[in-house]
C-alpha cells in the first residue's frame, strides 16, 4: 500500500527543514535591518545583495553537479550542513563584513540544496511530485507568515545575535532529523560514462524540450520587472499601506493554490499547469494598466500571484525532461538562469521604467508571460509524451 506523499520519512524530514527555515524568517528586508545595526550603509547592503544573486547562481550550478556526482542525500545534508554554519556566523558576528561572509554562505548553500532537495522528493514519490513539493511549500508558507513578526520580535527583545544562533539550533535539528530519516543509497550514484558528454552544453544542445524551458524563464524574469516597481506606480503612489497589501495578498495567494497546482499537475501534465500560470500573469500584466482604483489593482495582482503559484512548477518540468543521470545539473542551470533573468530585469527594469513608464513596463511584462507560455507549448511539441520525465528531444 502506498504512502500518501506527506507521511513519506523524507518528505516529513523535509517538511521539518520547511518548519525551521520558516519559524524565525529573516528575509530581505529583516536582513537589511540587520546589516544597518552592525554599521553597514545603504550602498553596502546593495552590494551585498548584489554579490547574494552571484552566490546564488554559483550554488544553483554546483549543486546540480554535486546531485549527479554524489547523490541527493549527500548534496542535500552538505548544503544544509553548510547552511547552518553560515547561520552560526550571522549569529557572532560583530560586524558588518562577517555577517555578509554568513550571508553569502547561506546563499550559496541554499541554493546548492535546492536540485538535492527535488531530486530526493522525485525518488521518494515519484507518482506524486507535485503534491509532495505543494505540500512542502504550504508548510514553509503557513510557518513564515508569523515567523518574519516573531524574528523581529526576538531581534527587538533579545537581539540579532539571539535570533541567528537560534536558527542556527533549528537548522541543526533538522539537519539531525534529515540524515536519520533519509536512509543512505544502496549503491553508489552511477557516474557518467566518459563516452557521453558532459555539462549544460550538452542538455541545450541535445534536448530540444529543455532549450525552450530554460527561454521561457529567461524572458519571463528579464522581461517580468514590474513588480520590484509597483511604489513608483502613481496610483499606488508610494503608499506603505497600500503597497503591504501586494506581499500580503501574493502570499495568501500563494499558500491557498500551490498545493492544489501541484496535485493538478501531478493529473494533467506539468507543462499545461505551468503553460496556464504564465497565460494567467500574461492576462494580469495586460490588464494592469488600466484600472484606476486600488481594489481593481490588488485583484489583478492576486490573478499575477495564481500565475506565479503555477509557473513555480517550470522547475519540475526540466528536471522531468532531463535524463535521471543529469537531472541536477537541469535543476541547478535552470535556477542560475533564473536568477540571472531577475539581475538583468532588475538592474535595467529601473531605468526602462523611467524611460518607458509603468503603463508599458506592464504591457513588457505581460509580453515576457506570454512568450513563455508559447515557449512552453511548443516544449510539450517536442517530448514524446507531455509532461513525461525525460521525453526525447
Amino acid at each position: 500500500m502506498k504512502l500518501h506523499a506527506q507521511r513519506h520519512p523524507a518528505i516529513l524530514a523535509l517538511a521539518y527543514l520547511q518548519v525551521c527555515s520558516g519559524l524565525l524568517e529573516v528575509g530581505a528586508t529583516l536582513f537589511g535591518a540587520f546589516m544597518r545595526s552592525l554599521g553597514a550603509s545603504s550602498e553596502v547592503l546593495g552590494f551585498v545583495l548584489g554579490l547574494g544573486y552571484a552566490a546564488a547562481v554559483l550554488g544553483s550550478l554546483a549543486g546540480g553537479r554535486l546531485t549527479d556526482r554524489l547523490g541527493a542525500r549527500a548534496a542535500l545534508l552538505g548544503g544544509v550542513a553548510l547552511t547552518t554554519l553560515g547561520l552560526a556566523v550571522e549569529g557572532l558576528s560583530a560586524s558588518w563584513p562577517t555577517a555578509a561572509l554568513g550571508y553569502l554562505l547561506i546563499q550559496w548553500a541554499q541554493m546548492v540544496s535546492r536540485p538535492a532537495a527535488l531530486r530526493l522528493i522525485a525518488e521518494a514519490v515519484p507518482d506524486r511530485v507535485g503534491d509532495a513539493l505543494g505540500f512542502l511549500n504550504t508548510a514553509y508558507s503557513v510557518v513564515a507568515i508569523g515567523g518574519a513578526l516573531l524574528a523581529g520580535w526576538l531581534a527587538q527583545e533579545a537581539g540579532w545575535s539571539t535570533v541567528f544562533l537560534a536558527k542556527t539550533g533549528l537548522n541543526l535539528s533538522a539537519l539531525l532529523a534529515m540524515a536519520l530519516a533519509i536512509p543512505p543509497p544502496r549503491g553508489r550514484p552511477t557516474p557518467t560514462p566518459r563516452s557521453q558528454p558532459e555539462g549544460w552544453g550538452w542538455l541545450l544542445l541535445r534536448r530540444a524540450p529543455l532549450r525552450y524551458i530554460y527561454a521561457a524563464v529567461i524572458v519571463g524574469t528579464v522581461l517580468g520587472y514590474a513588480p520590484s516597481f509597483l511604489a513608483y506606480d502613481p496610483r499606488l503612489a508610494g503608499n506603505p499601506l497600500a503597497l503591504a497589501w501586494l506581499p500580503s495578498i501574493y502570499n495568501a495567494v500563494w499558500l491557498l493554490s500551490n498545493w492544489p497546482i501541484g496535485l493538478l499537475s501531478d493529473r494533467v501534465g506539468r507543462w499545461k499547469v505551468v503553460a496556464g500560470g504564465y497565460a494567467l500573469a500574461s492576462l494580469a500584466w495586460f490588464l494592469f494598466p488600466w484600472p484606476r482604483e486600488a481594489a481593481h489593482l490588488y485583484l489583478l495582482y492576486a490573478l499575477y500571484g495564481l500565475g506565479d503559484s503555477a509557473t513555480s512548477y517550470a522547475e519540475l518540468l526540466a528536471m522531468e525532461k532531463a535524463p535521471k543521470e543529469k537531472q541536477g545539473q537541469a535543476l541547478g542551470l535552470f535556477n542560475a538562469l533564473r536568477f540571472v533573468g531577475s539581475g538583468v530585469g532588475e538592474s535595467c527594469g529601473g531605468l526602462l521604467w523611467s524611460r518607458i513608464g509603468a503603463g508599458a513596463s506592464y504591457i513588457l511584462a505581460a509580453l515576457g508571460a506570454s512568450t513563455a507560455c508559447l515557449l512552453v507549448l511548443h516544449q510539450a511539441s517536442r517530448g514524446s509524451k507531455p509532461g513525461s520525465r525525460g521525453a526525447q528531444s
